[in-house]
């Protein structure tokens, strides 16, 4: 039987050919779990982006409340000092169907 030295372990032939094998084996399940992880990172980032699109749309919902909310509290508080508005109403007219 044929022996060879390789990084400081004894082998022999059949010996490197199973470790070969062990080494493409372990390969293919590394390339697997990186394909694997690469899926997950590209989901992850597609989501990400979904919840960017969305946060800008509640900032800005959130901003147009505070607007209608602070038009409000001077309308109100102008009615129960009962003075007269100078100012035309600013609450914007509501729609059908809303709030």
């Amino acid at each position: 039987m044929r022996e060879t030295r390789t990084a400081g372990a004894l082998h022999t032939g059949s010996g490197v050919a199973n470790h070969d094998q062990m080494t493409r084996e372990r390969l293919a399940m590394v390339e697997e779990q990186l394909e694997v992880l690469r899926r997950e990172n590209d989901r992850l980032r597609e989501e990400n982006d979904h919840l960017m699109s969305a946060s800008v749309g509640f900032g800005q919902l959130a901003e147009r409340l505070n607007t209608a909310l602070q038009v409000e509290r001077r309308i109100g508080a102008a009615d129960r000092r009962g003075l007269r508005r100078s100012e035309p109403d600013e609450r914007p007219e509501r729609r059908e169907g809303t709030g």
